[in-house]
């Protein structure tokens, strides 16, 4: 773009033999021509920084949806554990209202009843704390999504197992297209090698187009000819330039953005290697709640099927009540972990939803959860 600028000077001088003023006032318009292509090169330089800056705000945005998805797992979760510990707790006092009628029938001795009482006060504790992680995950979850500590919510999801494959060179793939730090770190990468084009442009030759408007009055004090009148003059042109020596200074700047650009080149590839990793570890991840799911589908069949049979035995006097408590302590460390194994499972498939950078604000709880699967590397877009 042109530059306009004005001016204004007044200056006096005063030798022996003669005195004058001179005043003056102008404006002057510069068009630059031709920079040697830096300003191609700086526009395009203008238009990656904002790319830049876009996909700096989608992976912040990313981010908050994942740590939010996740604290809302995480309530979840701890509402489980809650069920599960105050049926527990409800049992625990069944238990031990059971062990003390049949003491009085002089059926079970005073250790069930002790163990029973024991029993009752570890669940009524662990509900105790079983609940306070509830709260603290509502706080946390609260605190992410930047609203009152007081609101009163009701959370009405639930976590859900849901199988899914991914292969592991698809959704690296998928991750090199749609992951906005590896755009970032690319548009990095050209902003250096415009830097270097700018630099660059320094060595060759500048051209500029000028016009100049003076309006001056000279008066000489010691000439009585001399008039008070103002003249106008018009300054058309153009002006080449050209820098042949500068100590080395260009020379300086060139070899500093190459080794920028070369940093740059770095921080590309080590981003690139960090999603991928990224990648592999939370498809390993997955790999391991599925495991875990199926493992704990039947540790559950078998804790329930235990407390049955000791249940039963119990009811016809061949089993203790000590024997049931422990059997039922058993089954609620199983549910939790079967709960555990679904969050678990939950969270990895966000994780690698987030580890290929597809989260979006936009989604809802379910489209972030659901079942997804990565078969085929997707087309990457020269355009994007």
């Amino acid at each position: 773009l042109p530059k306009a600028m004005a001016n204004a000077s007044a200056q006096t001088t005063l030798p022996q033999d003669s005195a004058s003023d001179t005043y003056s006032v102008g404006v002057g318009i510069t068009q630059p021509l031709w920079r040697s292509g830096s300003v191609a090169a700086g526009l395009r330089y203008a238009k990656l920084y904002s790319a830049s800056t876009d996909f700096a705000i989608r992976e912040a945005v990313q981010s908050t949806v994942f740590n939010i998805a996740s604290k809302y797992m995480d309530v979840l979760l701890q509402q489980h554990l809650v069920q599960v510990d105050e049926e527990a707790a409800g049992v625990s006092l069944r238990v031990l209202q059971t062990a003390k009628s049949r003491r009085q029938q002089g059926t079970v001795s005073d250790y069930e009843v002790l163990r029973a009482e024991v029993e009752v006060a570890n669940t009524n504790a662990g509900l105790i704390n079983r609940k306070n992680a509830l709260q603290s995950a509502k706080v946390a979850l609260f605190q992410a999504m930047g609203v009152s500590q007081d609101c009163d919510v009701a959370f009405d999801g639930e976590l859900i197992y849901a199988a899914e494959a991914f292969d592991r060179d698809a959704a690296s793939a998928k991750a090199a297209v749609e992951r906005s730090n590896i755009a970032r770190a690319l548009a990095a990468l050209h902003m250096a090698e415009e830097q270097i084009n700018i630099v660059k442009a320094e060595y060759g030759p500048s051209v500029d187009g000028f016009l100049n408007n003076d309006y001056s009055n000279l008066r000489n004090f010691k000439d009585e000819n001399s008039s008070d009148e103002w003249n106008e003059d018009w300054t058309v042109g153009a002006k080449v330039t050209l820098t042949l020596f500068d100590g080395f200074e260009r020379r300086g700047k060139v070899i500093s953005a190459i080794s920028k650009r070369d940093q740059a080149a770095e921080v590309l590839r080590d981003t690139e290697d960090k999603v991928h990793v990224e990648i592999v570890n939370a498809l390993l991840q997955l790999n391991y709640a599925d495991e875990l799911y199926q493992s704990q589908q039947k540790n559950i069949d078998l804790a329930r099927e235990a407390l049955r049979i000791l249940e039963v035995g119990s009811s016809r006097g061949r089993n203790t009540q000590v024997e049931v408590l422990d059997a039922r302590s058993a089954l609620t460390e199983a549910v939790g972990a079967y709960y555990r194994s679904i969050y678990s499972q939950g969270l990895a498939r966000l994780t690698i939803r987030n580890a290929m950078g597809i989260l979006s604000p936009d989604d809802s709880m379910d489209a972030i959860v659901k079942p997804l699967a990565i078969t085929e590397a997707p087309e990457s877009d020269p355009k994007k």
